[in-house]
């Protein structure tokens, strides 16, 4: 659903990928929404787009959401720092 519309992937996916980034980042002892911590830098740029804690929500709820081949390299970059 979140590669439909911009809602789902801010409402139904970033939830869950953020719940992912900081349980994985936090065994590391890196904190997710740490200003200027090292997530960014561990996560790379497709997951730190979905995930990064200054993310405003979508204006056009309608809008396209996520791109399958984003959303597949997000996931990607979490599952490396398992």
């Amino acid at each position: 659903m979140a590669t439909q519309s911009a809602f789902d992937t801010h409402y139904r996916l970033r939830p869950l990928l953020r719940e992912l980034a900081a349980t994985r980042l936090a065994r590391r002892g890196v904190d997710l929404d740490a200003p200027g911590g090292h997530a960014e830098e561990l996560l790379g740029p497709d997951a730190w787009a979905f995930v990064r804690p200054d993310l405003v929500r979508p204006a056009e709820h309608h809008a396209a959401g996520a791109p399958l081949a984003t959303v597949e390299r997000a996931v990607d970059a979490l599952e490396r720092l398992a």
